[in-house]
């Protein structure tokens, strides 16, 4: 690339497009330059490929990429490019009555037990919080969690939002397996504490039987902070 900064780009054919060759080429052309915002003024237009531009000014640094956003204008011109604000990670500590809340309206969990040779277990499941600030979770009898909580009642329960690049908390509990026929109403509880009422009780009641279903109930122990991912506050 000219020291000037001079960049001078000219695509002559205008199949580019029908032909993987061709664009193949195309690709390798652009990757070959370091600097890449030296495109940004360019004028690039599909279908036909014809684009020439010349950049007169000196090239400027690289924009890193996680900060940068394209802004494209009609017909796919690249209009400029801006630097986008980082998203930076933050720490909340909470109170009993904060977390219940942050945790009643999100049912993605990860629930954690301790195996026989004390190794971790981990299974997605979906969870609700019960009229006593307890986390509950719908589960059967053979499942190796259930089967681990009954030895060992330790769990770490990690709460995701439903953005999976959303807000967390982690939350260490004491679990205890509820059996039928005693688990019926707790499920009757679960399911109302995800999903609201059910149009028949009778009808989920017996399918809880059908089913063998069980019920895992944890009571909250200690937590951390309801944290979100990010920079650092120091790269803001």
């Amino acid at each position: 690339m000219p020291g000037s900064g001079q960049l001078q780009v000219a695509v002559l054919r205008s199949d580019f497009h029908r032909s993987s060759e061709d664009s193949a080429s195309v690709g390798r052309a652009v990757s070959s330059f370091r600097d890449l915002t030296a495109f940004a003024p360019l004028i690039i237009r599909f279908p036909g490929v014809i684009a020439r531009s010349t950049a007169r000014r000196s090239l400027r640094p690289a924009i890193t990429p996680a900060r940068t956003a394209v802004h494209h204008g009609g017909g796919g011109r690249i209009r400029h490019a801006v630097r986008m604000p980082r998203t930076i990670a933050t720490v909340n500590h909470a109170d009993r009555a904060g977390l219940l809340d942050f945790v009643r309206s999100r049912h993605h969990l990860i629930l954690t037990t301790r195996r026989r040779d004390g190794s971790l277990q981990s299974s997605p499941v979906t969870g609700g919080v019960d009229e006593d600030g307890r986390i509950v979770v719908s589960s059967y009898p053979e499942r190796a969690k259930v089967t681990n909580i009954r030895r060992d009642p330790r769990v770490s329960v990690l709460v995701l939002s439903d953005d999976f690049g959303g807000a967390w908390v982690q939350v260490e509990t004491a679990g205890t397996v509820i059996e039928l026929p005693e688990a019926v109403d707790a499920l009757v509880d679960y399911y109302r504490s995800i999903s609201g009422e059910h149009p028949d009780w009778a009808e989920y009641r017996q399918a809880m039987i059908d089913q063998g279903k069980c019920l895992i109930r944890l009571e909250i122990q200690s937590w951390g902070p309801i944290a979100t991912g990010g920079f650092p506050a120091r790269l803001a």
